[in-house]
């Protein structure tokens, strides 16, 4: 049985049960690849991300509904409760809040390797990620990439994913595990987003899946419990909530998003 003190919580809510745990870059029905996403965004506005991290970027672009290997968590219950009841179109259905618990030592923070690893798949192309993919999943019960005897990697691709995430980070070594390519990580973002910090927010952020059925079946392994919250209910939770100072006004404080709430006060 596992020691409570070293286990952290986290929390999704979902307006609508029938969603998958997934980020939205595996979601069915998604014309764009990441990698269309991430280099039209740098392109369109270089100013806010000439300075940015790879893992910034998504944060950036998760912002403003970009489709990203990030799925939104939060470290609130309450918080992860607004979720499921909030958004008129899912009014009439029922939401769920998912509880995590993950081991605090696995938690990662930005600058990890890990999460560096992860956050360094946007600038590969769908079919590159594909073939990274196929490649870790081959070699997976080798626990490493096959390398020649220059220690460089076999297969192109491996070896321009090394380059890749070498250029950020000097000290990153040649001992790709595959497995590191492919599990989901929960990081724990800086606070340097308003958004983030009143939303108590950190991301999970998935590996290479090939598709929404594939992220959701990692991810939730590491579900602990699921709440649903009856579609009847949620007019009434969404009060109690801006009682307790959570509604849409504390939880995005952009002036748009507080004006909005505003407009909508009875």
């Amino acid at each position: 049985e596992k020691d409570t003190h070293s286990v952290k919580f986290f929390f999704r809510g979902v307006n609508d049960v029938i969603y998958p745990l997934a980020p939205g870059i595996y979601r069915k029905n998604e014309k764009h690849d990441e990698y269309f996403y991430f280099n039209e965004i740098g392109v369109r506005c270089p100013e806010a991300f000439r300075s940015l991290t790879n893992l910034e970027k998504l944060a950036y672009m998760q912002h403003y509904g970009c489709p990203t290997r990030l799925l939104d968590i939060t470290a609130n219950p309450l918080v992860a409760l607004y979720f499921a009841c909030d958004g008129e179109q899912a009014a009439h259905q029922d939401g769920v809040v998912y509880i995590f618990g993950i081991d605090s030592e696995k938690i990662r923070y930005a600058s990890s390797d890990r999460i560096q690893m992860l956050s360094k798949f946007a600038e590969f192309k769908r079919c590159d990620q594909e073939q990274l993919r196929y490649l870790s999943y081959r070699n997976l019960q080798s626990r490493k990439f096959p390398q020649d005897s220059h220690r460089k990697y076999q297969d192109v691709v491996v070896e321009q994913y090394y380059h890749t995430v070498k250029r950020s980070n000097g000290a990153f070594e040649r001992e790709l595990n595959p497995i590191d390519l492919l599990a989901p990580q929960f990081v724990q973002p800086e606070k340097n987003n308003p958004r983030i910090l009143k939303q108590d927010g950190a991301f999970i952020v998935s590996g290479l899946d090939k598709n929404a059925d594939e992220s959701n079946m990692k991810i939730r392994k590491y579900l602990v419990n699921e709440i649903h919250v009856p579609a009847l209910c949620k007019a009434l939770i969404k009060d109690q909530l801006a009682n307790v100072g959570i509604s849409q006004a504390t939880l995005f404080p952009e002036v748009d998003k507080v004006a909005d709430y505003l407009k909508h006060i009875i």
